[in-house]
């Protein structure tokens, strides 16, 4: 019987990598505009220009960023597919009508790629530093990545890794032919 388990882009990575993150984001500000309310004076005459202000800046240095990096990696995943046969040791990765079929000893490298959070263990205080993607080198040097929101796991199936830090973890896009 073969042990075959796939790895898709799913609901409960949308809601860990997006929803969640958002919602916290959003809390955040309403908490943040509440507390600014209620510890500084402010007249009617200044709330409009110092929320616009707050806002502008919260949009610029978490929402932004948090956006960009969240939709490249869900146009990343989109129809993408990763399957393990633990039996045979055999990996496929399929991307739309495209599939990439390698063995274990196939794979030259394997690394990791995550955001400073995530790589000095520290709590992610911007919104996007729980992303990350791996970037697996097969021996003919071609070159897949493969985002959080497909192949959610800690370690690569018992394999040695490495850890690379990025500050923004924008995967590349893949090009399999």
């Amino acid at each position: 019987m073969a042990d075959v388990r796939e790895y898709k882009m799913g609901r409960g990575q949308l809601k860990e990598y997006f929803y969640m993150p958002l919602i916290k984001l959003f809390a955040a500000i309403l908490l943040g505009l509440i507390a600014a309310a209620v510890l500084f004076p402010i007249t009617n005459d200044n709330a409009f220009e110092i929320a616009t202000i707050a806002l502008t800046v919260v949009f610029l240095k978490r929402l932004l960023p948090f956006l960009v990096i969240a939709i490249r990696h869900m146009r990343i995943s989109n129809g993408v597919s990763f399957s393990i046969d633990k039996s045979s040791g055999k990996y496929q990765y399929c991307q739309g009508s495209t599939a990439l079929l390698f063995e274990a000893s196939q794979i030259k490298k394997v690394v990791k790629v995550v955001s400073p959070p995530k790589f000095d263990n520290r709590i992610d205080l911007l919104g996007f530093g729980d992303y990350f993607y791996w970037k697996i080198t097969l021996t003919d040097d071609k070159m897949i990545a493969i985002s959080c929101l497909v192949l959610d796991i800690e370690n690569f199936f018992g394999m040695f890794l490495e850890q690379e830090k990025k500050i923004f973890v924008f995967p590349p896009l893949n090009t399999i032919s």
